[in-house]
């Protein structure tokens, strides 16, 4: 008899309860992304060397905190190196790239001849002027949607606060879960 059933005990307010559980969870993921998505990488990072870890431990009886330490010492090194050889060849490409931009810029403009609308044309067309002008020419055409050039100074500066906060988070969670997570287990 269903009505001596607690509402728990009907099967499909449970598959509703279990359902509106799944959506929140995933509405709570969304919502706090940017804490769990370091967190993930950290956590998963630990998963990953947690073998290593045990294996030091047992065979040359290093303690958990030195071999984390020392892992994230050795990859703060090899950033920093690998930094220090990229960041030159990035700044010649850029100044190759800027170089050529002109090049770039007409082979845009015949491609955009052919397959866009006419004011796209037009709009290519005032920004090449406008670099071709003094430099308060070409400020006063980036700047002629300051709006839109705030919208875009925002957003960048949000996602390079993102990334530098996951940056230090990261290898913070790596290091809580990697020093607990055989106690987890």
């Amino acid at each position: 008899q269903w009505w001596y059933l607690h509402l728990w005990q009907i099967r499909p307010v449970q598959d509703l309860c279990w359902l509106a559980l799944g959506v929140l969870l995933i509405v709570v993921g969304y919502v706090f992304r940017g804490v769990f998505i370091p967190m993930l990488i950290g956590f998963a990072a630990a998963y990953v060397v947690n073998p290593f870890l045990t294996y030091a431990e047992r065979r040359w009886h290093w303690q958990r905190p030195l071999v984390i330490s020392s892992m994230i010492g050795l990859l703060l090194i090899a950033c920093c190196v690998t930094g220090i050889l990229v960041i030159p060849i990035l700044i010649d490409e850029a100044y190759q790239l800027s170089s050529k931009s002109p090049v770039y810029f007409n082979t845009l403009l015949a491609w955009a001849e052919q397959h866009l609308d006419k004011s796209w044309v037009q709009n290519l067309r005032e920004s090449e002027a406008a670099s071709a002008g003094t430099g308060m020419d070409l400020l006063k055409a980036m700047l002629k949607n300051a709006g839109d050039a705030f919208g875009i100074v925002g957003s960048v500066l949000g996602t390079a606060t993102y990334l530098i906060a996951s940056a230090i988070l990261i290898p913070v969670y790596f290091c809580f879960f990697a020093w607990n997570f055989n106690p987890m287990l």
